[in-house]
């Protein structure tokens, strides 16, 4: 697995793209509808029965009377808040569509109704394939174990370990037997070490531009810091409960802003602390007229700032797809595609492979990667063949992937004799063809 391409995303990530790709091919959309669609809605599921066991929120009604009265309104309407709300974070089709944090983050909501449902082996279970998703989640650990030493028999944290031990020893017993064990330590420990030292100067800015660019970050944030310190201030509230705050609120940073550049779609993981604070700030302040106020301004945002990202990805989507098609899926087009920097989605969308390891391009950019000199040998050393017989699609909609396509032909362009065959801009947004004709080939 690791082998054949450079990632510090978890195995069972990959396994889930694989069975996508099995069952839908080179139907990219579809297979994302699929896989957001199903992996959403056992999201929502979890959160509202977990949500439920705390007493928090009571899943609406079943009967269909209700639907057709006001009865069950508000309940609808803040099962539409938390659908919307969490699935902002995870709807750029055109960044992948479906990503790590999402699946990662549906395990984890398994993990934790089962810890509550006392189903200790199955939250253990779930949570070894949370973290082999997204290695980050690991940080969800603290917040399980406060859970357990402040329940009724602390000792069944022992059931949860051995099972969330052996369920990651399952895979990586199968990494060995495949061989491809060592590459994938390799993997996490270059990009989830060496790239965030790599980008630091980088990354309390790039958390702050994203935040400000995103402003369901930011407000996100606001919103947490105050009916967080509301809540610990509050004197009726129990040390216990105040302790597995704490514990959640450690868990979901560290979990959503450790290590290199911050995108939006890492938020994901913060969803489950933003959602529980606004239970808590509904259950405080319940009889107050202006929390039906806030309510609706807040579920307006998120309609108009969802709708306007769906529709804006999928117009870029649909505007350069007939530039795309003629070099990608045409009866002429080569087989393999290389992809800059990193729009992988491409490589599902037009059944195309990479013509070696290096998918895309942080492994091969000194920005990202302070080993690059020994990956950008490897790279340069690529079969002659497979290199003439590839598209090279670079992707630029801002400075900073233009740089990076320059650091790219300044290091590859005359080993790979690349030449651009054809170019596409719309707004900012800028696509270019090259072919290769490698010297002495």
């Amino acid at each position: 697995m690791y082998r054949d391409f450079p990632e510090n995303k978890g195995p069972i990530f990959y396994i889930f793209m694989a069975f996508l790709y099995r069952l839908f091919r080179s139907n990219y959309s579809i297979a994302v509808f699929f896989a957001n669609g199903f992996i959403d809605a056992i999201s929502i599921f979890f959160l509202c029965k977990l949500l439920e066991k705390k007493q928090l929120f009571r899943l609406p009604t079943k009967r269909l009377k209700d639907f057709l009265t006001l009865k069950k309104l508000k309940d609808f309407l803040t099962l539409f808040f938390l659908i919307l709300y969490y699935k902002s974070f995870s709807i750029g089709m055109y960044l992948g569509g479906f990503y790590s944090e999402t699946l990662a983050f549906c395990f984890l909501l398994i993990c934790l109704y089962q810890q509550e449902n006392k189903a200790d082996f199955w939250s253990g279970f779930f949570f070894a394939l949370a973290c082999l998703c997204r290695p980050t989640v690991v940080f969800f650990f603290l917040y399980i174990l406060i859970r357990y030493l402040f329940s009724e028999k602390p000792q069944k944290k022992m059931v949860f370990l051995a099972s969330a031990i052996s369920a990651g020893l399952v895979v990586m017993t199968y990494l060995f037997i495949k061989g491809d064990l060592y590459y994938f330590f390799k993997n996490q420990i270059l990009l989830s070490l060496i790239y965030p030292r790599t980008v630091k100067d980088k990354y309390f800015s790039t958390i702050l531009y994203t935040s400000i660019l995103e402003l369901r970050i930011f407000l996100s944030l606001i919103f947490v810091t105050f009916v967080g310190g509301g809540y610990l201030l509050n004197q009726k509230n129990k040390k216990k409960e105040k302790t597995i705050f704490i514990s959640l609120l450690i868990s979901s940073l560290a979990s959503t802003f450790v290590g290199g550049v911050f995108y939006f779609h890492h938020f994901v993981q913060f969803t489950f602390l933003v959602i529980f604070c606004w239970f808590i700030l509904v259950k405080f302040w319940s009889k107050s007229p202006l929390r039906n106020f806030f309510s609706f301004t807040i579920v307006i945002y998120l309609v108009v700032g969802c709708l306007c990202y769906f529709f804006s990805d999928y117009k870029w989507d649909l505007a350069s797809r007939i530039f795309l098609d003629r070099y990608l899926n045409g009866p002429d087009s080569k087989k393999y595609l290389f992809v800059f920097p990193h729009y992988s989605k491409f490589y599902f969308d037009y059944n195309k492979e990479a013509p070696d390891r290096y998918f895309q391009f942080f492994y091969l950019s000194s920005v990202y990667n302070q080993a690059a000199d020994t990956d950008r040998e490897i790279h340069s050393k690529a079969d002659r063949e497979r290199i003439k017989n590839t598209v090279f699609l670079f992707i630029s909609r801002h400075e900073v992937e233009q740089s990076l396509k320059e650091e790219y032909l300044g290091y590859f362009k005359e080993k790979f004799g690349l030449n651009k065959i054809d170019s596409y801009q719309k707004n900012s947004l800028r696509l270019e063809i090259y072919y290769a004709d490698p010297p002495g080939n």
